[in-house]
């Protein structure tokens, strides 16, 4: 379950769409609702956040945003990175998807606790490149 205000124009969700759950793009947002275009069959639709659900940061999800697994020894320390231009996200140990190290130039780094999903990632992502991360 999502709640309206974590939503942004353009976030990858999951949303159910005849009794099957598919991933989707927001495309618009309203006072109450979400306008998701779900990508299997093109098909908008409008949900109530509490329909939609957090697609959860894979490897798969990862490239498909652009993102490369890092060979660096020294980039991936005792966990993994995968990078995306200038921008390092970190997995900070091997096979501990909760604690995430976010990296981009001159910005802050940012350190998350709480594991991540894709909305997540792309609200960071614009957060400290003002650039939007797009699927």
């Amino acid at each position: 379950m999502l709640h309206l205000h974590e939503l942004k124009v353009g976030d990858l969700v999951l949303a159910d769409f005849e009794e099957k759950e598919y991933e989707g793009i927001v495309e618009q947002i309203s006072f109450e609702k979400v306008e998701v275009r779900i990508n299997e069959n093109d098909h908008l639709n409008w949900y109530d956040p509490k329909e939609l659900d957090p697609v959860p940061v894979t490897g798969e999800k990862l490239t498909l945003l652009g993102f490369v697994k890092s060979t660096d020894p020294e980039l991936n320390g005792e966990g993994q990175a995968w990078v995306r231009g200038p921008f390092i996200l970190t997995y900070l140990k091997k096979g501990d998807d909760q604690h995430i190290l976010l990296n981009y130039r001159s910005e802050e780094p940012r350190l998350i606790k709480t594991g991540l999903f894709v909305h997540e990632l792309q609200h960071h992502y614009h957060g400290m490149t003002k650039v939007f991360l797009e699927v």
